[in-house]
């Protein structure tokens, strides 16, 4: 509440805190989302019993867990790709706010910034990109097989 409507309520360094603490909480739940995801592609760090309703499935290691063998990747792909839209985000607002001719001294400098930071997170994008679809070729190379569109019922795609 207080990144958005705290404008005039606090001062700027509370309202910067308050920024930098969404920003935190973001990549936080990000960081846990995307270990839950990877899990459920490569689970590590469990073991399954049979319980009164039937089996399920108990962790054994924490750290195996969270460090499945697709986590980090997939965590460094969409960590940077959350980067590349901000980015683009804020290369949006720049132009628009160029384009209106509004607030063109703080317009020019966060264009020169998202301007690098669009750079920089769209090749670190191709990066983790391949790099996740090469964890997808070791640990599920059916899946990773679908992903380039071969298919056993018709010839390899020549595209993919």
């Amino acid at each position: 509440a207080l990144l958005l409507f705290g404008w005039d309520k606090v001062g700027p360094k509370m309202h910067y805190f308050s920024t930098v603490m969404v920003c935190l909480g973001a990549h936080f739940s990000a960081v846990w989302i995307v270990v839950a995801n990877s899990w459920m592609h490569t689970p590590a760090g469990y073991h399954v019993v049979q319980g009164p309703n039937g089996m399920r499935a108990e962790i054994t290691d924490f750290w195996a867990l969270v460090f499945n063998p697709s986590s980090m990747e997939r965590l460094a792909h969409v960590l940077v790709g959350a980067w590349m839209a901000g980015a683009f985000l804020v290369l949006s607002i720049s132009a628009w706010y160029l384009l209106k001719r509004k607030h063109e001294v703080f317009a020019r400098a966060s264009l020169k910034v998202g301007l690098l930071f669009a750079v920089v997170a769209s090749l670190l994008q191709l990066t983790t990109g391949h790099a996740s679809a090469d964890g997808v070729a070791k640990n599920q190379p059916a899946k990773f097989a679908a992903m380039e569109g071969h298919y056993p019922a018709s010839a390899p795609a020549d595209l993919a």
